[in-house]
């Protein structure tokens, strides 16, 4: 929803989707937080806009963009130790911003398919690229399984899905989604939402961002 950092959840039966958050290492602006909100006028796709912004949460000084730090005017030493201490102090050098559309559309489903969601994911401006990672957070306990290998998923615990599907299953009640990809192999990204309590399935991309992510839901069939 508007303003959130977690525009996508889903719960079916037992198993829960808790958030698909999607993030990049842009310059610190790069979580994405729904800001604008446009409705089809069917009601059948929602269009959130990332207007890609420093947070204040990080930078009180309010920058309004992307910034690079230049060195002090003074000649002062900068490390990690005082860092946000004389950040104010310095000159910027301005960096295009980067804005991300996320659609969101409800589908038909296919035969044996209980609920359909697309999540089209898109960058505008910015450069090119910008690691990016979308982040599809479970409620741990979970079998999570794909073309090549069959997890658990504990809490706290992240993995990759380079290619394919994956199916996340919690008694009869499956979410499949895909495709994968593996632009990069990072982790976490810069000031990015921290999962702890959740198992972290990852996609990760390069800007410019064009990607389609498939949701369904279905139930287990021996």
């Amino acid at each position: 929803a508007e303003g959130m950092d977690s525009p996508f959840s889903l719960k079916h039966g037992e198993a829960e989707l808790s958030a698909v958050r999607v993030s990049s290492t842009y310059f610190a602006t790069g979580q994405f937080v729904g800001e604008q909100m446009e409705i089809d006028d069917d009601g059948a796709a929602t269009r959130l806009r990332h207007m890609g912004r420093n947070s204040a949460k990080f930078y009180p000084e309010g920058y309004d963009g992307p910034v690079y730090w230049l060195p002090v005017q003074d000649g002062t030493k900068v490390d990690n130790k005082n860092w946000a201490k004389v950040r104010a102090r310095r000159d910027t050098f301005d960096l295009p911003t980067m804005q991300v559309v996320m659609e969101v559309r409800e589908t038909d489903p296919s035969a044996g398919e209980m609920a359909a969601f697309d999540l089209h994911l898109t960058s505008e401006g910015g450069v090119d690229g910008v690691p990016f990672q979308v982040v599809c957070a479970f409620e741990p306990g979970g079998i999570l399984t794909t073309g090549s290998a069959h997890l658990q998923t504990p809490a706290g615990s992240s993995a990759v899905l380079r290619e394919g599907e994956a199916v996340y299953r919690v008694g009869s009640d499956l979410i499949r989604l895909g495709p994968g990809a593996c632009a990069h192999t990072m982790w976490h990204m810069h000031n990015s939402v921290d999962d702890p309590e959740h198992f972290r399935l990852l996609i990760t991309l390069m800007s410019p961002v064009d990607y389609t992510l498939k949701i369904r839901t279905e139930r287990f069939s021996a």
